[in-house]
């Protein structure tokens, strides 16, 4: 018997919608089940029906209206009343009982037809990780747990070793590949990972990554409780949109999948980046003000001070140019014309001042 998942989905909605609906009809008001006889009572003309308890108290302590049309009963005779005789209760509980015994039947044959169908259904994982081309040398979890290698992307939960495969057709254990699912606590950091395997070359061997699938538990699809409390596989409906039939995955359906939650993880990625910059920009923008304020407020409060400065720094440069023009006339007296000529040769070899604009 063959069941799209749609369907599968659906016929869960269908059957909770059924079991409401054939559930015993309930006073609107206090949302308790009706009476037999509340059943054939109606206190209005507007044919509202509630259980004749909630009539009796909106006469005793309410405004006396009916809730629906907002008309005020008839205290003394409600509008439509005629009690049950115990021939039609005994049909109502007969039809009840057949009711429920045909949901029940429809409730099992909807599980098996499910559970047949969940049992081919296998559900990516958004933070499982299933790499494989491992050297024998990292066939060890705690290894793999560490900072350098899946440890680097973010916490890991669990990681199981699946069974070594000879490359070549070698026997040598040391040709051996392994592969492992790697459980993340986070799916960024999954998908943080598959991006960076894709491109790794461990001991001359290409990995190959890919978000795992898992299946539905054995004791799960047969109604029982699973007996191990470690188990990795499914116990309840999976993702609708993650959930693969073997035929779509073999159409390569489940990897489009991962690749639009790579492309949704590289927008998320692109946008938190252009947001850190324009905060940091901003950051950046706020710390030049403040310096450039708190700079021309030290200008402005230094005043006189900064006056001062610049008479003393007037009163050195006086000095000297005196002491300049002393040892030059001294130079001129000690050394004749070649002293006038040296003086002479040193001041045109003396850079000229640039103009300042």
């Amino acid at each position: 018997l063959q069941i799209s998942l749609s369907q599968l989905f659906q016929a869960n909605q269908n059957q909770m919608v059924t079991m409401a609906d054939d559930d015993q009809s309930e006073c609107p008001l206090c949302m308790e089940p009706l009476d037999f006889d509340d059943l054939a009572f109606y206190p209005c003309p507007c044919e509202y029906q509630i259980c004749r308890f909630c009539w009796t108290k909106i006469l005793d302590e309410g405004n006396g209206l009916c809730p629906a049309c907002r008309n005020a009963y008839n205290s003394e005779q409600p509008a439509s009343f005629k009690p049950l005789t115990e021939e039609e209760i005994m049909k109502i509980r007969r039809t009840k009982k057949m009711k429920e015994q045909a949901r029940k039947q429809q409730q099992k044959t909807t599980d098996n037809v499910n559970k047949r169908s969940l049992n081919e259904v296998r559900v990516v994982q958004h933070n499982l990780v299933f790499v494989i081309g491992l050297p024998a040398r990292l066939a060890d979890a705690d290894v793999l747990r560490g900072a350098e290698y899946f440890g680097k992307y973010g916490r890991v939960y669990k990681i199981a070793l699946s069974r070594p495969t000879n490359v070549g057709g070698g026997g040598s254990n040391s040709q051996a590949s392994f592969g492992a699912y790697v459980t993340f606590y986070k799916s960024e950091d999954a998908i943080r990972a598959l991006l960076d395997l894709r491109n790794t070359e461990i001991d001359r061997r290409m990995l190959k990554a890919s978000l795992g699938t898992t299946k539905y538990c054995s004791s799960y699809l047969k109604g029982h409780t699973c007996p191990k409390p470690d188990c990795m596989y499914l116990h309840e409906l999976g993702d609708p949109n993650a959930s693969f039939t073997k035929e779509e995955m073999n159409a390569g359906k489940h990897n489009e999948f991962e690749e639009r939650l790579v492309q949704q993880f590289l927008s998320n990625q692109k946008k938190s980046s252009a947001n850190h910059n324009q905060k940091q920009a901003a950051n950046a923008a706020a710390a030049a003000s403040g310096t450039s304020s708190s700079g021309a407020g030290a200008a402005a409060s230094g005043g006189g001070g900064g006056g001062g400065g610049g008479a003393t720094s007037s009163k050195s440069s006086k000095k000297a140019s005196k002491k300049a023009a002393a040892a030059a006339a001294a130079a001129a007296a000690s050394g004749g014309s070649n002293g006038g000529e040296k003086a002479g040769k040193q001041q045109q070899q003396a850079p000229h001042p640039q103009p300042r604009h």
